[in-house]
């Protein structure tokens, strides 16, 4: 909720946007807390029946969202270590951005799978944490093929 009034407050753009976003640090907290405190004044039957599908529908697209960022900044990231940063950058320092690249993918990638064939021994034997680690699996391996592909205009 405090997320989206701020994204509210912001999306125009304005002067006052920046002003709002960037100070009233005192006025955020009160207002973190306040909604805090109203959440819990909320009867249990409301979750059961709609906050729950509304959340799991935001987490999908707050997902989706990430994602691209995280693209984008794989991508911006792929160019400043290809383009070489100086302009007196040597063939050694291209060739050192390459290595640090391919072993960061490599880590992150061995990383994945680490945790996924953990969370695949610790949940796999129920049937909906079985179905969630398939469709995490297949996102999984979505995103690393298409990282083989150039899907943004960076």
């Amino acid at each position: 909720m405090y997320h989206l009034l701020i994204l509210i407050v912001i999306l125009p753009r304005l002067g006052c946007s920046k002003i709002l976003h960037d100070s009233c640090w005192v006025l955020k907290a009160i207002l973190i807390v306040a909604i805090f405190i109203v959440a819990h004044t909320i009867p249990i039957g409301f979750y059961y029946l709609g906050w729950i599908h509304l959340v799991r529908f935001g987490s999908v697209i707050f997902l989706l969202i990430q994602t691209y960022f995280l693209l984008d900044l794989g991508y911006k990231w792929s160019e400043l270590l290809n383009s070489g940063t100086a302009a007196a950058a040597t063939a050694i320092d291209q060739q050192w951005a390459h290595y640090v690249m391919l072993a960061y993918t490599v880590v992150l990638f061995l990383c994945n799978v680490a945790v996924l064939v953990l969370c695949f021994l610790k949940f796999g034997q129920c049937t909906f944490g079985f179905t969630v680690l398939i469709i995490v699996s297949v996102m999984v391996a979505f995103f690393y093929v298409t990282s083989f592909f150039r899907l943004c205009d960076v």
